[in-house]
């Protein structure tokens, strides 16, 4: 197949495609051509559209992967506060600690336990902030799954009409 077919030829084609005979080799030719060509018609139209939409719902099946991505670095950072959590009980409460910040020694107890105390509250917060965010990554993504399916559902019902 070639850029030189006529309006008829890729018609043709496109049925073809719509009965299900061309190969999947003559099918990605037949996208390639009929995305670099300008002739259009209703037929050509609607296997453009069907072919797009059959493009985007092989995407959603392969992102779907990406759904457990997501909650990789809320998951990450629960375990970095639980383990900092964990170490900070477990310390013993007469030991010497040095605490230095920006390379400079901090000598009083109490302020080096409240710096310490605002980093950790800061850390806690971005955690939240990461995992209200990997939420709503999440809740997007299956709304434009739903409406990926919707989509395809319709352009199945235009298809048999």
């Amino acid at each position: 197949m070639n850029n030189n077919l006529t309006t008829q030829e890729l018609e043709a084609l496109a049925q073809a495609w719509f009965d299900g005979l061309l190969t999947r080799e003559e099918e990605s030719v037949l996208k390639r051509v009929l995305s670099d060509t300008a002739p259009h018609s209703p037929l050509l139209d609607e296997c453009r559209l069907a072919m797009g939409f059959e493009s985007a719902a092989q995407h959603c099946r392969q992102r779907s992967p990406r759904r457990r991505r997501i909650w990789m670095p809320a998951a990450a950072s629960a375990a970095v506060a639980i383990g900092l959590g964990f170490a900070a009980t477990m310390l013993p409460q007469n030991e010497q600690i040095e605490v230095y910040i920006a390379g400079k020694r901090v000598d009083d107890p109490h302020t080096a336990r409240d710096i310490a105390l605002r980093n950790m509250h800061a850390t806690l917060a971005e955690m939240q902030h990461n995992i209200d965010e990997a939420m709503r990554s999440s809740e997007q993504f299956e709304a434009m799954k739903r409406n990926s399916q919707e989509l395809i559902n319709q352009a199945n019902q235009n298809l048999q009409l």
